[in-house]
């Protein structure tokens, strides 16, 4: 029951397998994980 989230710039052969794929870099996507686990 864990949630898999990928956070990579581009699509890797893992995307559609993902709870969460963010088209990011880790540095960006900082903000919007902090958001998905505030709700």
């Amino acid at each position: 029951n864990a949630t898999i989230i990928e956070i990579n710039p581009e699509n890797t052969m893992m995307s559609s397998y993902m709870d969460f794929s963010i088209k990011s870099t880790s540095v960006n996507a900082l903000p919007e994980l902090i958001s998905i686990f505030r709700d």
